[in-house]
């Protein structure tokens, strides 16, 4: 009945019999033999190949070499002319995810020279923290680490609000020690009011007390006005106080606060009474108080006192991006420890034009009279690190647009 034939494989077997070690023939039309070129484990016996007619497998049975049947070539393998990783050629050995060459004849297992880290990386070196987060490795993360108290993925690290437990001190915070410690209270309160009635939180930074928000008034603290100019051409030409919000957008006002000319920050009325626009040296005493070196309080440069991130301790936290703060990313080394709450308000400049919402904050210190320059101070939010915690010294034309903190009389 040729069971099952349909020649699926191509091989297209056909039955044409056999003759047997005796010398008959045998079984033409019902069966087909083929010799392998393996000898069987009996002497004088190599293996063969059998299809009949009325059988849906293929038989393997061992034959006399006297017995006569057909034969079936296949060709020889082609070598690609490679060697594996070991050397071999044509061989099967390869690289694994542990990056070493094993399998074929290395005696190597695949996989067997290192383990997955709680990444899924082969090898890799991430790892289960305390806080029982997969960090480090590929993971970006870094691993979570005690703070101050001993708790480990704690908040209470250094800069940090802290009590040190004495009555005599404000702005306790921790130190990279973790020491807890504050400064002497020299009874800086903790508002002041403008005679506009706009009220400001106060900060003591060593020993000195500084509105913690910027300056906000419209008028003089004799009562007259300062005036507003919105239009370019009219900003560019004045040589007199003047004001704006940043891009004229007055909501802007209550979070940053006005952009001021150097005439404006150059009046001594500007601020409430018993404050001031800070002088260069006075900017220069708060810079030492967060640690800044000697010899980087006079230079013109970005990023003075970076390596003791004395701009990271006045800047506001957090960034835009993450939806935690004002500053654009990656705002690296904010700690706001100092309290001066630093913040983007951007900056005009001497053609009118605005610039650097969310990525730079910019102040004055009090322009000498009759000077058409004055020192600025500038906090900013860089992929650099050296200027991103530092705070950069600038000599800015009278022209510009900067923010203003106002100093307690001494």
């Amino acid at each position: 009945p040729n069971v099952g034939a349909n020649d699926s494989s191509g091989f297209t077997g056909q039955p044409s019999g056999l003759r047997a070690a005796s010398g008959f023939f045998d079984s033409m039309g019902s069966s087909c033999v083929w010799w392998s070129s393996t000898v069987t484990e009996i002497v004088g016996d190599i293996w063969g190949r059998r299809l009949n007619y009325y059988q849906l497998g293929i038989s393997r049975t061992g034959f006399e070499v006297r017995d006569g049947f057909s034969v079936r070539c296949v060709r020889d393998a082609v070598s690609s002319g490679q060697e594996d990783c070991s050397g071999v050629p044509d061989g099967d050995a390869s690289i694994d995810d542990c990056g070493v060459c094993s399998g074929g004849t290395t005696g190597v297992l695949p996989n067997s020279t290192c383990t997955q880290d709680c990444n899924g990386v082969w090898g890799g070196l991430a790892f289960i923290d305390d806080c029982a987060f997969c960090a480090g490795g590929s993971t970006g993360l870094e691993p979570c680490v005690q703070d101050c108290e001993g708790e480990w993925g704690g908040t209470a690290l250094p800069g940090t609000p802290c009590d040190d437990n004495s009555p005599g001190t404000v702005g306790d915070v921790y130190g990279n020690d973790c020491v807890c410690t504050g400064q002497i209270d020299i009874g800086c309160g903790s508002t002041v009011t403008d005679i506009d009635g706009n009220v400001y939180p106060v900060v003591q930074v060593g020993e000195q007390c500084w509105m913690a928000a910027n300056l906000r008034t419209t008028r003089y603290r004799d009562g007259s006005s300062i005036p507003s100019m919105m239009g370019q051409n009219g900003w560019s030409n004045l040589a007199s106080g003047a004001w704006c919000n940043y891009s004229n957008n007055t909501n802007y006002d209550a979070t940053y606060g006005k952009l001021y000319n150097g005439y404006a920050a150059g009046n001594p009325n500007i601020c409430p009474l018993g404050w001031h626009v800070p002088t260069d040296e006075e900017w220069m005493i708060l810079e030492a108080s967060l640690g800044m070196p000697t010899d980087q309080l006079i230079i013109l440069a970005d990023g003075r006192g970076s390596t003791q991130n004395v701009g990271g301790k006045m800047k506001s936290t957090g960034t835009t991006d993450l939806g935690t703060g004002l500053w654009n990313g990656p705002n690296t080394g904010s700690t706001n420890e100092s309290g001066f709450s630093g913040l983007p308000g951007g900056g005009r400049n001497e053609g009118g034009s605005f610039f650097f919402l969310g990525e730079q904050g910019n102040w004055w210190s009090a322009p000498a009279f009759g000077e058409t320059v004055a020192m600025t101070r500038h906090l900013m939010s860089t992929s650099q690190s050296e200027i991103n915690n530092g705070i950069s010294r600038w000599d800015s034309s009278m022209r510009m647009g900067d923010c203003i903190r106002c100093v307690r009389d001494q």
